[in-house]
Parts: structure tokens; C-alpha cells; sequence
């Protein structure tokens, strides 16, 4: 294991890869948008000339060789996917690009296998975490959790990994966990959920309700999402110790997932140690 390297699986703009380099650590980077890892070898040309960062521009898939990657057109092009289908989510445009495929398998064999993992790879997070080899795995891996992919979870629990989080990527990368089981403060967020839902129905409600949020966030009554210097809101957040909160078993964040992946406001990574 290489206690000064990083895989950063989904670069993007590349502001978790600024912040590793700032911490003195040295980064291997994949990102399949051909525009982005332009952008970042502007960004980051000394870097990767001192050698600290090698940024490739692939898509990690099943299968090596060459694959077609689709770039959305919005969203900063954050949607973009090996899928056409999540590319085009909410009637984006996409246009389809050749990129190199490769395995995280054949990445550990090249570079070493580095202190901390990071994906971010729109839904297709499985097809790293299924290469972790358990005899020589990272001690620390960050995931974007997926609704309908809870089996992400027991990949790195079968490899090992035995301390968990989910945290809130939106409202400033704190911890997340639902009230006990069989508690009343957990029947009383369920019937709060339930009536929520029930409201959200009436025409009207909907649009009355952010108008309401937002005048809440002005006045300084709500947590507003984080967009500091350091982590952004496009970035992962605070890696390994430095995350919110205890760690936790297997069992409490997959519960913590299934509670809160219904949440279609937010999104959650899963950071997970060895």
C-alpha cells in the first residue's frame, strides 16, 4: 500500500483532486470526459509535471478496450455516463465519445494500491469496488451511493471493511443516521414523512414550500449547502478520519440507507475503513 497516493475514480472539474495535492499527497486520476481532463491539465500542469499527479482520461467499465462514453450537455456535464439512458436524465442532451476502458483491477496492478480510494463515477461504482482484493485492499474508500444499490455497501464489507458513514454531501458532509427502531421518534418521522408526502400532492404546495425554504435560508434558519473555498459542493468533502461523526457497523448504515436514499434533495457518499 502506498501511504502517499490517492485514486481520484471521477475527477470532474477536479476540486478533490486540488485538495489531496494540497494535502501533500500524490493523485492518480480517471475521468472519461475528454473536456474535464483538458481543463485539469491546465489546472494542474505543474503538478503533473513534478510527477504528483497522472490524470488519464478513461472510463472505468467492464471490460477494457474502447467503450462509447456520453457527455451531457447540462449540469456541468456532471450527468455524464457510460449509460446514454442517465446522461439524458431531465431531457439533457448528450453527445457520445470514444474513451479508453479501464479496469480498476489493471489500475491497482499499474500504481500500487493508494491510502484512500474515491468514486464518483454515476452509478457504475460496483465496478471498482467488486476489484478490491481483500488481502491487499485501501484502507479507506469513498463511494456515491445509488438508489437500488445497496449490494455497493456488502462489496466493501465482504473485502474487509468494517467501520462505516453515510454523510449528506449537501448540507455541510455531516453524518447521517435515522432515529433507533421501534423508537417514538422514529414513528413520529415516519407519520411526519408520510403526512409530508400526502401535502406535497396539493397543486400549489410544492412551489409555496421552497418559497418558504428559501425565505428560511435567507433569514439564517437552515443549513445552507456547503460552497467553501476548500470543499465546494461539487466535491466529495472531507476524506477518512476527517469525515463527521463515529464510524459504524455494516448493519447501522445500511439502515441509514435505506432511511434516507428515498430522499430525492440530497445526495450521500459512503466512506468506509478498514
Amino acid at each position: 500500500m502506498e501511504r502517499d497516493l490517492i485514486f481520484d475514480i471521477g475527477v470532474n472539474n477536479g476540486d478533490d483532486t486540488a485538495h489531496y495535492l494540497r494535502r501533500g499527497f500524490r493523485v492518480v486520476g480517471v475521468e472519461a470526459n475528454p473536456e474535464m481532463v483538458a481543463n485539469c491539465e491546465r489546472r494542474f500542469q505543474a503538478e503533473i509535471r513534478a510527477g504528483r499527479l497522472v490524470l488519464l482520461n478513461a472510463a472505468i467499465a467492464a471490460e477494457e478496450g474502447v467503450v462509447s462514453f456520453f457527455v451531457s450537455e447540462g449540469h456541468r456535464g456532471m450527468w455524464s455516463s457510460l449509460d446514454p439512458a442517465l446522461a439524458t436524465r431531465g431531457n439533457l442532451a448528450a453527445r457520445q465519445v470514444a474513451v479508453e476502458a479501464r479496469s480498476m483491477r489493471d489500475l491497482l496492478q499499474e500504481y500500487g494500491v493508494p491510502f484512500y480510494l474515491k468514486i464518483d463515477i454515476e452509478e457504475a461504482e460496483h465496478l471498482c469496488l467488486r476489484d478490491i482484493d481483500s488481502t491487499d485492499a485501501p484502507p479507506y474508500v469513498s463511494f456515491e451511493a445509488t438508489l437500488g444499490r445497496l449490494d455497493d455497501l456488502f462489496l466493501l464489507a465482504r473485502a474487509g471493511y468494517t467501520r462505516f458513514k453515510l454523510i449528506d454531501q449537501v448540507l455541510a458532509f455531516r453524518q447521517v443516521m435515522p432515529p433507533p427502531l421501534h423508537s417514538a421518534a422514529l414513528a413520529i418521522e415516519t407519520l411526519s414523512r408520510l403526512a409530508k408526502e400526502q401535502l406535497q400532492r396539493l397543486p400549489g404546495l410544492v412551489g409555496a414550500a421552497r418559497l418558504v425554504r428559501r425565505a428560511r435560508i435567507a433569514a439564517g434558519g437552515m443549513q445552507q449547502p456547503v460552497t467553501s473555498p476548500e470543499f465546494p459542493i461539487s466535491s466529495s468533502g472531507p476524506m477518512a478520519e476527517d469525515t463527521d461523526g463515529p464510524w459504524r457497523s455494516v448493519e447501522e448504515v445500511a439502515y441509514a440507507w435505506l432511511y434516507y436514499m428515498r430522499d430525492a434533495t440530497s445526495w450521500y457518499d459512503v466512506h468506509a475503513a478498514r
